[in-house]
């Protein structure tokens, strides 16, 4: 067994997309609490796959003990699938590993209601996926119904939800909706109606949950 290393991993959905945000951030929150994170395992595809090659290496040392600490910018990074994600933190505190996702606390990850946080972070991310896929599907084929273009073609459902990944993903990253829907190749009228679709997604949840 090698010795006991800091980690981090950083994920974007295309080459487009820089991690350097993310690296960046991780090393002050590290340096914040007095660490330094010696390895850095980076991939830039969806976190929907599973086949993440960097993610099977963290997992592989995590199970051989030889890293302590994971860091991620956000839950997101690891998967946006619940059952996906939830089993990624379980294997990873049930070898020794604490995981370090800075837009969450902590005692989150750790207390007797992480599983249920896991499930419901994750269960988010795809509903947020899905509730836009639905609603763009429909707004199409209304325009379409009417006799009116619909932007840019988006293609078949699998690829909808890699550029919707992508614009997403871009935005929490920091860039202007433009720069994300550059980055997605979507023209600038169809993203905005998408992270208008995600508003409106998001609202219905909140008001369902009330």
């Amino acid at each position: 067994m090698g010795p006991v290393a800091t980690a981090a991993y950083l994920r974007v959905s295309t080459p487009k997309q820089s991690e350097a945000m993310q690296r960046d951030a991780i090393t002050r929150a590290a340096a914040a609490r007095g660490e330094t994170v010696d390895l850095w395992f980076s991939e830039k595809m969806g976190g929907q796959r599973s086949d993440r090659p960097e993610l099977e290496t963290v997992r592989d040392l995590a199970r051989r003990g030889q890293i302590s600490v994971l860091w991620v910018f956000r839950l997101d990074r690891l998967a946006r699938g619940a059952v996906f994600l939830l089993n990624c933190v379980t294997e990873l505190k049930q070898n020794g590993c604490k995981l370090e996702a800075l837009d969450v606390p902590g005692d989150c990850l750790r207390g007797p209601w992480a599983p249920a946080i896991l499930a419901t972070l994750g269960t988010a991310a795809e509903i947020e996926l899905e509730a836009i896929r639905e609603r763009t599907a429909a707004a199409r084929a209304k325009a379409e119904a009417a006799g009116k273009r619909w932007g840019r073609p988006l293609g078949p459902t699998e690829d909808r939800t890699a550029e919707l990944e992508i614009l997403l993903d871009s935005l929490k990253d920091g860039l202007t909706l433009r720069q994300a829907a550059e980055t997605a190749g979507l023209s600038y009228g169809t993203a905005q109606r998408l992270v208008a679709a995600a508003k409106t997604a998001a609202k219905d949840a909140a008001d369902r949950r009330e």
